[in-house]
């Protein structure tokens, strides 16, 4: 308004023209620029740019706070507020919405229906087809091994092996290096003690049986023990023992006997082959 206002008073007692326009204008540019700075006047005409207002730090300042600008932003924080009263419960929704019934019913409630049966996929086969392949399921699946490997690198010997570990010899020392030291051979007697009538078994290989009974019993070997099965039969007691044999197995004693020959007598039995047992010592 002020421009449209100042071109014309200034082209009223003129006859406007393009020289006209173009001084006015710069006249008004003058006063443009006048304006821009000079504050309000006494005749409230407006300036362009005032002065710059306070920050809102400054103002809290001036409102009597003290601090620094971190303090004056940490005030700007409010107090914890109260704990809210607790909403309702999924369930509680459910019967406000006009629904009835317990809990579980709700929770059950929640489980649609079952689902339609969905559509049998393609086979492996048929999306082989599909692709554009052609040929028989033989053939789909011989389709399916991958062609032989690369050789692999050669590995390295075990004599190898245990010179990376810092041994040092020749083939042959490695070799005797994996033997080991002979072991101790234990010659103490397994005793297997009885006291009634017994029948040997298989793990009495080697064992002395000790019958301990003041009347007489009876030890049966049968012929299942095999050839080279071997054991000792040792009359602790004073109770005399008879040795039998079982069916297929025949009892060999040079001297026919069948007994031990008293307490404290020793009988060894012997499986000379399948079927002859062989008992010798202290017979009678």
């Amino acid at each position: 308004m002020y421009v449209f206002n100042r071109i014309c008073v200034k082209t009223t007692t003129q006859v406007i023209t393009l020289e006209t326009i173009n001084q006015n204008l710069e006249d008004i540019e003058e006063d443009l620029e006048v304006l821009r700075n000079r504050p309000v006047g006494g005749d409230n005409t407006p300036s362009l740019s005032g002065s710059d207002g306070k920050s809102a730090y400054q103002l809290w300042l001036d409102a009597g706070n003290t601090g620094t600008q971190a303090q004056y932003l940490a005030s700007l924080k409010g107090g914890k507020g109260d704990v809210g009263s607790d909403g309702k419960s999924a369930y509680q929704l459910w019967l406000d919405a006009g629904n009835t019934g317990t809990q579980a019913q709700y929770l059950a409630s929640l489980k649609g229906g079952k689902g339609d049966v969905g559509n049998e996929g393609k086979s492996a086969y048929q999306v082989w087809l599909d692709a554009g392949n052609t040929g028989t399921q033989a053939q789909y699946l011989a389709s399916l091994k991958g062609g032989k490997g690369d050789v692999g690198n050669e590995g390295k010997s075990a004599y190898q092996v245990w010179l990376d570990a810092g041994n040092t010899g020749t083939q042959a020392q490695y070799l005797a290096s994996l033997k080991g030291a002979d072991g101790t051979v234990s010659l103490t007697a397994v005793l297997n003690p009885k006291t009634v009538n017994y029948t040997v078994v298989a793990s009495d290989l080697g064992r002395v049986i000790k019958m301990n009974s003041a009347s007489a019993t009876t030890v049966t070997i049968p012929a299942s023990l095999g050839a080279g099965f071997n054991c000792l039969i040792l009359q602790e007691g004073a109770g005399q023992v008879t040795i039998t044999v079982g069916a297929g197995a025949t009892l060999r004693n040079g001297n026919s006997h069948t007994k031990t020959q008293g307490q404290w007598a020793t009988v060894t039995v012997l499986f000379s082959s399948a079927t002859d047992v062989v008992i010798a010592g202290a017979t009678a």
